[in-house]
């Protein structure tokens, strides 16, 4: 937190000649002193759910998650990683669940270890995972990616799935169609933080890098800005179409103004969980932030039940993992099947 701390005002009648003097010429125009929050005291804070979701998923309902799983990712062999998000997925009852900051390079993982397998259960699995693939990377290990996986009942329901035309892995999606012509449209996207020149593996070098060799010594774009372009390009597109969206997004800046807000503006899309508690002061989504960076975003059809942030301490990663419940039939057009 970035509190201004209010200097101690000199008292006149404490003061010697000197200072009495500089206290008539300026009087005292001190602030109240901020109460600044300790490390526990933030830690508290952050642990502590934004919401009223149970972990129960209620009857009727499409449960959807979306988490920043660094900063280990999600490593080839790290069963630990794999056993703890698998618990997660399970204990909170998703459907679906979006993740970035994945941080492998599928091309060089092999089969056993990717989510399909490692996540496989009797129930039908619908998985799509996307990295950087415009770089010769021989490691196993890559600073970014996304990542959507469906399960049980709602996978049956997926249609088609795919992502970022430009190889780069900002986002993955993966769409369900239903009745009456419903079909909505769920985005899992990260929007990386701009990094200095000397750092060379972060995902902003990465896409930097891309867009140079693109521009061809031209003027490159830069890539916070592409990001912006190509997807509101993409999403307008996919509303034009008569499609449903839900966005799930770490944005690494504040998403309740700025370039998050404005997409979200120009698309016709709500903040899904701020818009649900509306008038509660938005809630920090990384441990050591004080701003909430991570949004699902979503069209006006779709009906939200439940959403919250939930505590850093019940989440997979160094954020907060936003959940909402979504009213079935308006997700899909029509209502949910036990199996």
């Amino acid at each position: 937190l970035d509190d201004d701390i209010a200097t101690e005002p000199v008292d006149p009648l404490e003061a010697t000649p000197d200072t009495r003097q500089s206290v008539r010429r300026s009087p005292r125009r001190s602030r109240p002193r901020q109460r600044t929050l300790s490390t526990d005291d933030r830690a508290t804070l952050f642990d502590t759910q934004f919401g009223d979701m149970e972990k129960q998923r209620p009857e009727g309902t499409a449960r959807i998650c979306f988490a920043n799983i660094g900063p280990g990712g999600l490593q080839p062999g790290d069963h630990n990683a794999v056993t703890s998000l698998r618990q997660f997925l399970r204990a909170w009852q998703v459907d679906h669940f979006g993740a970035c900051e994945v941080n492998v390079n599928w091309s060089n993982t092999p089969q056993e270890h990717r989510p399909v397998e490692i996540f496989r259960s009797e129930n039908m699995l619908r998985c799509i995972t996307a990295h950087n693939t415009n770089e010769n990377n021989h490691s196993k290990f890559q600073q970014g990616g996304t990542m959507s996986m469906t399960m049980g009942e709602l996978a049956s329901r997926q249609h088609s799935q795919g992502g970022d035309p430009t190889g780069l892995g900002r986002w993955v999606w993966q769409l369900f169609r239903g009745k009456d012509g419903v079909a909505t449209r769920v985005y899992t996207a990260y929007r990386p933080c701009r990094s200095k020149s000397s750092q060379l593996t972060t995902v902003f070098a990465q896409q930097r890098r891309y867009f140079r060799d693109k521009a061809g010594g031209g003027k490159a774009q830069d890539p916070l800005d592409a990001f912006m372009t190509d997807l509101e390009t993409e999403l307008q597109a996919r509303k034009l179409a008569g499609e449903r969206l839900l966005v799930m997004m770490d944005a690494d800046s504040d998403v309740c103004s700025g370039p998050i807000h404005r997409l979200a503006m120009a698309v016709g899309l709500r903040d899904a969980i701020l818009a649900h508690h509306e008038g509660k002061p938005a809630p920090a989504t990384h441990k050591r932030g004080s701003k909430p960076i991570d949004i699902i975003l979503a069209s006006p059809e779709i009906v939200v039940l439940n959403a919250a942030f939930l505590g850093g301490s019940d989440s997979p990663g160094d954020h907060r993992a936003a959940v909402i419940d979504l009213c079935y039939d308006s997700f899909v057009g029509e209502a949910l099947v036990k199996v």
